[in-house]
């Protein structure tokens, strides 16, 4: 019998995203396999989504596709409680690779470039971002489209070129957060720093 449960973290990213429904089934533990994603429980963390790393004398070593680390406790074969099959998002079914997807190590390199080379040359970026060097025709070239999103608990503007997101900025905020490279391309004094007032209508 398929169980369907909701995914919520962060330790099996990019594979998984909060708000995928995961197709999970019963599964001998004898057929259970490096490489596999399985359920199980923790008494701790109450329901687990990790892969499955090594299987040995002591038990199943798992992991999170997104953790630096094996998992500290060691399963017995008998505490997996599924395998997940598929993960459904957005109207799409998708499949459960053996492997952590190739994105985790686009994410990693990227964390790392954060971690070393960005840190040295911020300053530099920071400085350049102020000066609107890159500023003007360039940016009348890509056409950011400024979109006010006031829907929900948690209204925001939003930056975009094209198809892509490159900007936000919520109530809370003072300062739009504009992902690397653009903030170099955008002028932040141009874009609005307030909620726009309510439409009024007239009876």
């Amino acid at each position: 019998m398929v169980k369907k449960i909701f995914y919520r973290g962060i330790s099996m990213n990019p594979l998984m995203w909060p708000g995928d429904t995961l197709l999970v089934v019963p599964c001998d533990p004898q057929t259970i396999h490096p490489g596999d994603v399985v359920l199980f429980r923790d008494p701790h963390r109450g329901q687990v989504v990790h892969r499955v790393m090594a299987i040995d004398s002591q038990g199943v070593i798992t992991k999170g596709d997104n953790m630096p680390d094996v998992d500290d406790r060691i399963l017995a074969p008998q505490e997996i409680l599924g395998r997940v099959t598929a993960i459904q998002r957005q109207g799409r079914t998708l499949p459960v690779p053996r492997e952590a997807p190739a994105a985790l190590y686009l994410l990693k390199g990227r964390q790392w470039f954060d971690r070393t080379i960005f840190r040295l040359i911020q300053p530099l970026y920071h400085r350049l971002a102020q000066s609107g060097l890159f500023q003007g025709p360039l940016t009348a070239w890509m056409k950011p489209r400024v979109i006010y999103f006031s829907r929900g608990a948690s209204p925001e503007w939003q930056l975009w070129i094209g198809k892509l997101l490159i900007g936000r900025k919520k109530p809370h905020q003072s300062e739009w957060s504009i992902r690397r490279p653009f903030r170099l391309f955008v002028d932040e004094a141009s874009l609005p720093s307030h909620s726009p007032p309510p439409q009024q209508t007239s009876g």
